[in-house]
């Protein structure tokens, strides 16, 4: 696999960790971020972080508020390849719907990996299976997956 010179890379963990856990969420957000602090505010605010909710400490974050900001973090950052391992777990459903409206609205490219098939259904245009160390890809989101195995049979 190579990787093209114009591909910037951004990574979402399962596990988020932040070097600075008694920063705020302004803060933290606010050293990549090109504009104003009240641009930052207002983006931030995108992702369900208003008002004096931005002066919490990245430490007391729930696992839903880590993913969102790792999220504005790296979608102002202009990546265009997003790389996702199990973003929905341990978020709750408001979270989730802000995952997957700013994944929709996402102009690059996303690879994730998910064992939630309503998450694939909602999020996914090509599946790509890995069996018997060989490559299968699917157009389409789980259901069309699952339609084209069953029809293979």
């Amino acid at each position: 696999m190579k990787i093209g010179s114009s591909v910037k890379i951004g990574y979402i963990p399962q596990d988020i960790k932040f070097k600075n856990e008694e920063e705020t969420i302004l803060e933290f957000f606010i050293k990549s971020y090109n504009g104003s602090e009240t641009q930052a505010r207002t983006t931030l605010a995108k992702f369900m972080f208003r008002g004096e909710n931005v002066f919490k400490k990245i430490g007391k974050l729930s696992g839903g508020e880590k993913v969102r900001l790792m999220l504005a973090e790296l979608i102002q950052k202009n990546v265009n390849f997003l790389i996702l391992d199990e973003p929905t777990n341990h978020i709750d459903i408001e979270t989730r719907e802000v995952l997957e409206e700013s994944i929709k609205n996402y102009k690059g490219t996303v690879l994730f990996v998910s064992h939630d098939r309503y998450f694939i259904n909602a999020i996914a245009s090509k599946i790509i299976e890995i069996s018997d160390n060989k490559i299968n890809s699917y157009i389409g989101n789980y259901d069309d997956y699952q339609r084209v195995k069953s029809y293979k049979k």
